[in-house]
C-alpha cells in the first residue's frame, strides 16, 4: 500500500508542468500573444507547397550575372583605394621619387650621342625593367589576401572568381598606367632617347613595354597574395620575387654562353623579357661598348631590331601576366575546395 502511494505521488509529480510551461502558457493566454503571434500569422501570406513551382526554382530570383559583379566590384575596389589617401599617396610617390633619383645618375648621352655607350645604356633600361616590376607586385601584393574574410563570405554569396580577380587588375592597371608615365617622362627629361622605335615612336614604345612589364608584376603580385595567408606574410615574399629579377636580368651578372642553368631560370623572369624588348626599341646592339669594358655574352638574337622581334617580347610579357591570373585564380578556387 506504501509503496503504491509512493509511486502515485511521483506519478502526479511527472506530471506537473515545470516552470518553463507554465510561463509559456501564461504567454499564450496574454493579448499580446493574440496581436503579435497569432493575428500576423493568420495575415502572412500562405508559404510554397512543398515541391511547388516556387520550391524547385520556377520562380527564383536570377543570380548576378559575372559582367554585373565585375561593375559592381571594380567601383568598389576603385572607391575604397580613393579612401586609403595614406596608402594610395605612398603608391603614387613610388614613380616620382624613383625618377627624380635616376635622374641624378643618369647619363644624358647614356643612350644617343658621342658618349652612347651599350653599358650605360643597358643600366638606365635596367632600372625601368626592375623599377616597372616593382611598381607592379609592390601594388598588388596585400590586396587578395588583405580581403580573406569578406571575401569568404561574398563566396558564399555567389561571387565569382574571374570577376573578383579581374576588377582588381583593372583599378590597378589606371595605377601602373601612370607610374609607368611618371617615371618615362622624368627619365626622359634627363635622357635622351632615339626619336623612333622599331614601329613606333620611342616614348610609345617604351611605354607599351613599362605598361607590361607592371602588369606582370602586378599579377605576380596578386598570385603572392593569394597564395600568402596574411598581408605581413605577403610582404615578407616580395623580396625573393623581386631578387631573382635582379640577378637573372642579364645585366649585372652574365647568364653564360648557349643553353645555361642561369639562362633557363631568366626566361622565368619579368625583367629578362623587359631589358629585351627595352633594348630592342633603342637598338641596343648598335652602341658600341665603353672602352676597356667586356659585353655580357648574350644570345644572337637578344635585342634584335626587328618588329616581330619586339612584338614576342610584349607578347611573352603578356602571357606572363595571364600565366599568374591563372595562378591566382586558381588558388582562390582551391581556398574553396579545403573549406
Amino acid at each position: 500500500m506504501a509503496v503504491s502511494r509512493a509511486a502515485g505521488v511521483g506519478q502526479r509529480q511527472t506530471d506537473a508542468p515545470t516552470l518553463a510551461e507554465l510561463w509559456e502558457m501564461k504567454f499564450r493566454a496574454s493579448p499580446q500573444f493574440a496581436t503579435y503571434v497569432t493575428g500576423r500569422l493568420a495575415e502572412a501570406p500562405a508559404g510554397p507547397v512543398a515541391g511547388s513551382a516556387e520550391e524547385n526554382g520556377a520562380t527564383k530570383r536570377p543570380g548576378v550575372s559575372s559582367l554585373r559583379q565585375f561593375g559592381i566590384l571594380m567601383r568598389r575596389y576603385f572607391d575604397l583605394t580613393l579612401q586609403d589617401r595614406r596608402n594610395l599617396a605612398i603608391l603614387l610617390l613610388q614613380a616620382p621619387i624613383i625618377g627624380f633619383l635616376l635622374m641624378l645618375v643618369a647619363k644624358a648621352d647614356a643612350i644617343v650621342g658621342e658618349n652612347a655607350f651599350a653599358n650605360e645604356a643597358k643600366k638606365v633600361l635596367f632600372m625601368l625593367a626592375t623599377v616597372g616590376v616593382w611598381f607592379g607586385i609592390i601594388n598588388a601584393a596585400r590586396e587578395i589576401t588583405k580581403e580573406a574574410p569578406i571575401y569568404r563570405r561574398e563566396r558564399l554569396a555567389n561571387l565569382r572568381i574571374a570577376p573578383y580577380v579581374l576588377s582588381k587588375v583593372v583599378v590597378l592597371l589606371l595605377l601602373v598606367i601612370l607610374q609607368s608615365a611618371v617615371l618615362l617622362a622624368l627619365v626622359g627629361l634627363k635622357v635622351q632617347f632615339p626619336e623612333q622605335g622599331v614601329i613606333l615612336p620611342i616614348y610609345l614604345e617604351l611605354f607599351i613595354t613599362a605598361m607590361l612589364t607592371s602588369l606582370a608584376g602586378l599579377a605576380m603580385g596578386l598570385a603572392i597574395s593569394a597564395f600568402a595567408t596574411t598581408p605581413d606574410r605577403a610582404i615578407s615574399l616580395v623580396p625573393l620575387a623581386l631578387i631573382p629579377q635582379i640577378i637573372f636580368a642579364g645585366v649585372i651578372f652574365s647568364l653564360g654562353d648557349g643553353i645555361t642553368v642561369q639562362r633557363v631560370l631568366s626566361w622565368l623572369t619579368i625583367s629578362r623579357w623587359a631589358m629585351d624588348a627595352y633594348g630592342t626599341s633603342v637598338n641596343l646592339n648598335d652602341l658600341p661598348l665603353q672602352p676597356g669594358m667586356l659585353r655580357l655574352p648574350n644570345p644572337p638574337e637578344e635585342y634584335t631590331f626587328t618588329p616581330e622581334h619586339l612584338l614576342s617580347r610584349w607578347g611573352i610579357l603578356f602571357g606572363y601576366m595571364v600565366v599568374c591570373l591563372a595562378l591566382t585564380a586558381w588558388q582562390l578556387y582551391q581556398r574553396d575546395r579545403v573549406r
